[in-house]
């Protein structure tokens, strides 16, 4: 784990109250089949190739010391086991087709940058989401990013996926104003078919930081065909009305990011999927309202 940063979105209004600087931190020990950061999924750096834009001038062939590109049949092969992460593919490149996700994280220049927009946060008592990822995953670089929000009374929010140490989450709960927490199916067999993990550990840590008190709103990504069903919507509302939840997110599938899968050399396994129509959310919604839930959100 290389406690890597890949991206930093602000202005942002869906992620937690008011407007948001969203951090994003790399690494994940889910791999879900949907997921629409797939160089969130790493803990490590990755080259992306943007294909649409490359002329194949074979300037990166040239600067590269580690042979890590050629081209065959007019197309860019990348041999990605070679990269050392260099940067002089990217220095060279003039279409800019090249990049690298992840960079170390400098906690004085994100503070620094979070503070440019604090007028933001005050006004709309908004804040800073830690974001991945699994961002609970980077426990020293979560600590101290929160740790300095919170110096700088700062609201704080976490979205995760549950997938992390128990003790993490105890040692975090004091820094964190706001969980938005993952429930991505209830049952443990189904969960790993489409994560590739089960959901005890993500469930026990739930009941953990609702006994603790913790403000929780839940995050459902309404995926066709895997939790869509009215039967697990339904056990879904159930583990959250015995917790004493009452807010969920439905956060529907889509396919917008395809194409970073094709920047990283990767299969987007749901490319065929359709994103479900907006008055199936709906329907998801009035499930949701019977079995009790009072707060509702449903997202496009």
């Amino acid at each position: 784990m290389e406690n890597l940063l890949f991206n930093i979105q602000k202005y942002c209004l869906h992620d937690g109250p008011g407007i948001r600087t969203v951090i994003f931190l790399k690494g994940c020990h889910l791999k879900c089949r949907w997921c629409c950061n797939p160089e969130s999924q790493s803990f490590g750096q990755e080259l992306i190739y943007k294909e649409i834009t490359c002329i194949k001038c074979g300037t990166c062939i040239k600067c590269c010391p580690n042979e890590v590109f050629t081209i065959c049949n007019d197309r860019l092969e990348i041999n990605r086991t070679r990269c050392s992460f260099c940067g002089k593919c990217i220095e060279n490149c003039c279409t800019k087709s090249l990049e690298i996700s992840g960079s170390k994280i400098n906690f004085d220049k994100i503070i620094e940058e979070v503070l440019k927009d604090k007028s933001y946060y005050d006004m709309s008592n908004g804040g800073v989401t830690l974001s991945g990822g699994e961002p609970l995953a980077q426990k020293n670089s979560c600590k101290e990013i929160l740790t300095r929000l919170k110096r700088e009374n700062i609201h704080t929010a976490v979205e995760t996926s549950g997938y992390v140490d128990t003790q993490t989450i105890v040692e975090m709960l004091p820094l964190i104003d706001l969980f938005l927490f993952d429930i991505k199916h209830p049952d443990p067999h189904v969960h790993i078919s489409g994560t590739g993990k089960d959901n005890k550990l993500i469930l026990d840590n739930l009941r953990i930081l609702t006994s603790a008190g913790a403000t929780i709103v839940i995050r459902y990504p309404f995926i066709p065909g895997f939790n869509s069903d009215e039967d697990t919507i339904k056990e879904v509302a159930n583990i959250m009305t015995s917790l004493g939840l009452n807010e969920i997110d439905i956060l529907p599938f889509h396919r917008l990011g395809s194409e970073k899968y094709k920047h990283l050399g990767l299969k987007f396994e749901m490319s065929e999927l359709i994103p479900p129509e907006h008055e199936i959310l709906l329907n998801a919604k009035n499930i949701l309202l019977e079995k009790g839930i009072s707060n509702v959100t449903v997202y496009r």
